[in-house]
């Protein structure tokens, strides 16, 4: 499923978030992958949303991006993304 789709250019440097405040619990850990030619510089949790810093990709392609957090209760949680590399 994914969860939202982003465009961007392929020389932007932007931060994009994941947003789990419907759920109960506290983020204990999360974890997330990029599909190769984009990449995910750093990653942090700020009140149950999980942002995310990317670079990269080819204009006219669209990559993947994959989140898996687990929570405080034990739940366990996937998201996906899509972002389209535009030039813009």
């Amino acid at each position: 499923m994914t969860y939202f789709e982003k465009i961007k250019d392929p020389l932007d440097v932007v931060t994009y978030g994941f947003d789990f405040s419907d759920f109960n619990g506290t983020i204990t850990s999360h974890e997330l992958e990029a599909e190769d030619g984009i990449e995910i510089v750093q990653s942090s949790v700020s009140n149950k949303i999980v942002n995310f810093l990317v670079t990269g990709g080819e204009a006219r392609k669209a990559y993947k991006i994959e989140v898996t957090v687990v929570f405080s209760d034990g739940s366990t949680i996937n998201r996906s993304a899509m972002i389209r590399v535009e030039d813009l």
